[in-house]
């Protein structure tokens, strides 16, 4: 039995021959299958030590559990120290409650694979009595085959076979049931506490509002300072720069990551530097690298260090702080912005440092109220100062906001309001950084970006040049609305409205409505709106590969390629649903009676919708016509520019487009010019005068003919003298070309040449001739019409 601790391995539990029904009520087999079950019985035995092997858990005197107990013992003691203190501090419970709640997650990572070595051992301690039970009962009805030795001794070995196993099981969960106490000893110690401290920090979350002090201008309040402040103060730092060895031998791990992290960003935006270069707006990346890694590593790492010693704490905020202001200066470029901003991060870090060294009320209350005065001054100054065209109304009163808070807090302060004051001097600053800070990563975010998916390595993937910018703003407005909803839950905890920034969120996402047995939540809704979304990207990104790439390259008829694209794009929709209505907690079973709700508004009212749907599959599956065909509709010619499920999108030789439902295309007759292939024949009728020269004309068509390039060989143009017509002798000419957008492009070039070659032939087209017989005239034009005609 190993006692190193480990996890259960995963290996599926043996399962007995028959259920225990079956078993019990199972007669004697026969003495032909006495030495295989024996056998049998020894196989499992092995397998079951292998398994068995593979539990492996902390024994109950392994160090883990009594660092988790020393660790409890600590935490109850500070639990009573908080009780004892005068007054409540939120800040400190909520970082309590986190320790707490540290202590809490690594005794699950022993309690979940205790329980499950356990749950395995009642599983075989069962198998084990039902087999004991089945050998006893068939050894009993052995009878006079008990006589035979190698009866008597197969049976005495499986019975010591069956009491091995039952002992080696009974051994192990004897061993494991002890552990398992000591795991639920310190649970239960974990959920005092953490019943304990639930109601202190809903308690302190209004503190603000009860704790008064001294105020500014009584004497009581400088009663409080004295020598004494002084040793406070030596003593709170000294308590500040105590080195905890055992926290930091345990965030090695994330220092390393950190570091790491931080060198990576830095490198691969030195890397993109052409990239950001271009983009006015992440230009600041590109000349600040390590200053974007060092902020990307500590928010990225914050949470691996939780719960941290104090000292720590204001070493990555420090690092957060002025990385901020540092980049923020590099992106405005107007100077008074800066210092505020540099100001800010000075003034928050500040004081932190004072909350964490412990420092005296009477001293913190005298940093608050100057600290407020200089920064409502120095707010005052700026909104006074003459107007430019880079002060934006936007920033003129977020200035007179904070204008107007200092005041406010200074009021408070000097009034007694002390908690009050803290509370909202601490949280105005932290928003107003937390705002910043928000809008700064959604601008890294899009930089990261930038220089992944325009980098030369990505920008080789096909289609992915021509939708970059589509994809990068996308995954950009996904990314900044998660960071938006985080910006909003840190902000409501640092007002205390919450205790952490993912209570909000998750409350948010649980609110929800109860349909029949399934609850139907925020987070539910979203959920299936993000599979149906995913469904439509991958659909519209598989289509854009498959056209653009897959069928370009392999020259596949466009109409075949959009087949396949549909029909991919119509499989990946519906199973986006299914996955949505699955989310939702919908059955499939129960989709029959939606089919035949639908079923019945079928038969009522959407016969035509269904009608054209169907049409649409025939469309795509038979394929009559196809998208870039050249169709007769009636009198109409047209190109097919898409086929959909309900109607087909056809555009005129005038670039109308014209909207066919599909049943008029299954339904009726149409001409598909272009359904095997894109060949046409081409019937242009030639007239010449009477009187010309025939094989000379019948030779000149032969050579236009020829010298066209459009024209096939393969069937040969043909020349017909076809009759004799009014006024002139009328030939035919027959010629097929290979591509019938070239229709009318062929027929102007024909006439073009026939009409080159007979002026340079001198062979005459005529106009249209009429002879006109006279049969009566009157008396008075005779004399007129001899004249014209020169008769005496």
């Amino acid at each position: 039995m190993c006692i190193s601790p480990c996890t259960v391995n995963a290996e599926p539990l043996s399962e007995p021959d028959k259920s225990a029904e079956d078993r019990a009520l199972a007669s004697p087999s026969g003495f032909a299958e006495l030495i295989p079950k024996a056998a049998d019985l020894s196989q499992r035995l092995a397998q079951m030590k292998r398994q068995i092997a593979d539990i492996t858990v902390p024994g109950a005197d392994a160090p883990e559990f009594v660092r988790l107990e020393n660790r409890l013992d600590a935490l109850s003691r500070e639990l009573v120290a908080l009780k004892q203190a005068v007054g409540l501090n939120y800040e400190r419970l909520v970082r309590f409650r986190q320790s707490v709640e540290v202590v809490n997650e690594a005794l699950s990572a022993h309690r979940q694979p205790l329980l499950a070595g356990l749950r395995k051992l009642d599983l075989w301690h069962g198998q084990w009595q039902e087999d004991q039970a089945y050998w006893t009962m068939w050894k009993t009805a052995a009878g006079t085959a008990m006589t035979l030795p190698l009866v008597a001794q197969t049976f005495k070995r499986a019975m010591q076979t069956i009491d091995n196993a039952l002992s080696i099981v009974m051994v192990q969960m004897k061993h494991l049931m002890t552990v398992q106490k000591r795991v639920f000893d310190i649970q239960t110690g974990i959920n005092t506490i953490l019943v304990d401290v639930e109601p202190m920090i809903r308690g302190a979350r209004g503190e603000f509002l009860q704790d008064f002090s001294p105020p500014m201008y009584a004497s009581a309040f400088y009663q409080r300072v004295n020598a004494w402040l002084f040793f406070d103060i030596i003593a709170g730092v000294k308590r500040l720069l105590v080195f905890q060895k055992d926290y930091f031998s345990r965030i090695a791990w994330a220092i390393g990551l950190q570091v790491v992290l931080l060198v990576v960003v830095a490198v691969g935006i030195r890397r993109s530097g052409v990239i950001l270069e271009g983009i006015d707006a992440l230009r600041f990346m590109r000349r600040n690298p390590y200053a974007v890694g060092s902020l990307i590593s500590a928010i990225a790492l914050w949470n691996a260090y939780q719960p941290m010693p104090v000292a720590w704490e204001l070493v990555l905020t420090a690092m957060i702080l002025f990385t901020t202001a540092r980049l923020v200066g590099s992106i405005t470029a107007v100077r008074r912005r800066v210092m505020m901003m540099y100001l800010l991060a000075a003034v928050l870090l500040v004081t932190r440092i004072f909350i964490g060294i412990g420092l005296p009320m009477p001293l913190f209350r005298l940093y608050l109220l100057a600290t407020t005065i200089g920064v409502g001054s120095l707010c005052i100054r700026f909104i006074l100062r003459p107007v430019t065209a880079r002060r934006t109304r936007g920033y003129t009163a977020l200035l007179t906001l904070a204008s107007l808070a200092c005041l406010a807090i200074a009021i408070f302060e000097i009034t007694g309001y002390s908690a009050l004051s803290r509370h909202i001097f601490q949280s105005s600053m932290a928003t107003i950084f937390i705002v910043v800070l928000a809008r700064l990563i959604m601008l890294l975010i899009r930089g990261l970006l930038e220089s992944a998916f325009r980098s030369p390595a990505v920008q080789q993937i096909p289609f992915l040049p021509a939708h970059t910018t589509k994809i990068i703003d996308r995954i950009t407005k996904g990314f900044s609305l998660i960071v938006l909803l985080f910006c909003v839950g840190v902000v409501l905890q640092t007002w205390r409205v919450f205790t952490s920034p993912v209570e909000p969120i998750s409350r948010l996402l649980a609110f929800g409505v109860t349909v029949g047995q399934n609850r139907i939540t925020i987070g539910l809704v979203l959920a299936a709106g993000a599979c149906l979304y995913g469904a439509l990207l991958s659909s519209r990104l598989i289509q854009m590969f498959l056209m653009r790439d897959v069928f370009a390259r392999k020259k596949l008829d466009p109409g075949i390629g959009l087949s396949i694209s549909r029909l991919l794009h119509y499989t990946i929709v519906l199973v986006g649903v299914m996955l949505a209505l699955a989310t939702l907690g919908f059955e499939l079973t129960n989709l029959t009676i939606i089919a035949s709700a639908l079923s019945v508004g079928i038969g009522f009212g959407l016969q035509t919708i269904v009608n054209n749907f169907v049409c649409g599959l025939i469309l795509l599956f038979e394929r009559p016509v196809k998208v870039g065909d050249i169709i007769q509709l009636g009198n109409q010619w047209a190109t097919i520019r898409d086929i959909g499920l309900r109607a087909t999108i056809i555009q005129t030789f005038d670039r109308s487009d014209i909207v066919v439902p599909n049943s008029d295309l299954i339904t009726n007759q149409l001409t598909n010019w272009t359904l095997d292939d894109r060949n046409m024949r081409i019937i242009l009728t030639v007239g010449v005068a009477y009187g010309s020269d025939v094989p000379l004309v019948l030779k000149t068509l032969k050579h236009c003919t020829a010298e066209n390039p459009r024209i096939l060989n393969d069937p040969s143009p043909l020349i017909y003298f076809m009759d004799f017509g009014d006024s002139s002798l009328n030939f035919q000419i027959r010629v097929w070309i290979d591509d019938i957008d070239y229709m009318n492009d062929v027929r102007s070039e024909l006439n073009q040449a026939i009409d080159r070659r007979f002026r340079e032939l001198g062979v005459e087209v005529p106009f249209p001739q009429r002879d006109l017989h006279l049969r009566s005239v009157a008396p008075a034009a005779a004399p007129v019409l001899d004249s014209v005609r020169g008769d005496p």
